[in-house]
Formats: C-alpha cells, sequence, structure tokens
C-alpha cells in the first residue's frame, strides 16, 4: 500500500497547445507556455471582438488615440488597450509608442491569465506551481501583490494537511514519502518543527 505523492513537486513540459491541461493538472506552468497560450488567446479575442466597420477610437489625433489608450492601461483595462493599439497601428503599423502601449496591454492581459492559473493552482494545493506563476508576474504589476497575498491566505491549510499526510506515511513506514512531504513544507515553513522533525526521525528506506 502506498500513499499518492502529491503532483506538484512534478514539472511536466508539454507542448504550447497543452499548457493549459498541464496547469489545471497540477503542473508548475513554464513562462514560454503560459505566455504563448495567453498571447493566443489575447489575439483570439481580438480576432473575435474586432469588426472592420466598427471603430473604437474616438479621436482623430495621435496624442489623442494615446491617450484613450493610455485611460484604458490606467484602468487595468487590458483588453479595450490592446484593441485600441491594433486599430491605431493598422494606419501606423510601425509607431514606437503605439507599439511600446501594445505590448504593455498584452503584458497586463499574461498577468491576468497568470493569476487565473495561480488561483487553480492553489484550488489543487499545487504551491509549487503557484509559486513558479508568481515568479512570472510583472514586478509592477499590481496583480502581483494580488496573487502573493492568495499565496500567503491559502499556505496555513496547505501545511496543516501536507503535515498530516506525512505523519500518515511515517505511519505506515513509507518514509520516502513522508521526507518529501516534509520538504515541502520547508518550503513555505522552513523552521517548522513537525517537519523538521518528520526529517530526523523517519529515513528513507522505500
Amino acid at each position: 500500500m502506498r500513499i499518492k505523492t502529491i503532483d506538484r513537486e512534478r514539472p511536466l513540459l508539454k507542448s504550447a497547445g497543452l499548457v493549459l491541461v498541464v496547469a489545471l493538472a497540477g503542473a508548475a506552468i513554464g513562462s514560454l507556455g503560459s505566455q504563448l497560450l495567453a498571447r493566443f488567446a489575447v489575439k483570439k479575442g481580438a480576432a473575435e471582438t474586432t469588426k472592420p466597420t466598427v471603430h473604437l477610437l474616438r479621436s482623430e489625433s495621435h496624442e489623442g488615440r494615446l491617450a484613450e489608450i493610455d485611460e484604458a492601461l490606467t484602468g487595468q483595462d487590458s483588453a479595450t488597450a490592446f484593441l485600441l493599439c491594433e486599430e491605431a497601428l493598422r494606419q501606423n503599423p510601425s509607431e514606437a509608442q503605439l507599439l511600446a502601449r501594445r505590448k504593455r496591454a498584452e503584458e497586463m492581459q499574461l498577468d491576468r491569465f497568470r493569476l487565473d492559473m495561480l488561483e487553480q493552482a492553489l484550488s489543487r494545493r499545487n504551491f509549487a506551481a503557484a509559486q513558479a506563476l508568481l515568479e512570472e508576474f510583472s514586478l509592477a504589476s499590481p496583480l502581483r501583490a494580488t496573487g502573493a497575498f492568495k499565496m500567503e491566505q491559502a499556505a496555513p491549510q496547505f501545511v496543516e494537511e501536507t503535515l498530516s499526510e506525512a505523519e500518515r506515511a511515517m505511519q505506515l513506514s513509507l518514509c520516502g514519502e513522508a521526507r518529501l512531504l516534509a520538504v515541502q513544507v520547508q518550503k513555505l515553513k522552513p523552521h517548522d518543527e513537525k517537519a523538521t522533525q518528520i526529517l530526523s526521525q523517519c529515513v528513507s528506506s522505500d
């Protein structure tokens, strides 16, 4: 009899098309996979939303259009900002300010995607994946702080449940499993007494 080992320490690398499936299954998501999928979602949403006869930009001047885009970016409305940039770039494809703003809108969209995936990882008690996603956030993004707060809130329950699993593994003499779980706890609480005790008392032999 063996206790099923938690999957959070077993990152899986799949093709870009399977990134979402991997994330939901509880594997750590790499930066390339999340960016490719989020970028696809942004462009797909833009293609579905934009129609040739619809113009979102109200201003005819370059400065006015930049102001409209900045307003959307300030309001964290990355989808609208992206669409406004795309519309403006159709008339001026190489304009540096527009390109910079579109890049910022895409990065904001990526951060929203990362936050969604971080929440999915936490719901599956996959702190390894959640931590990997948190590190991908833009440093200036307010969503980075949101993600860190969500992880902080979920940590106590994660630690408690993981230690319980480790103790059950010790009772079954599954010291390899127990030690793995204790190490996972120590990554969140380096000086946790129970985790330290498990590591000192349980010598891996399975």
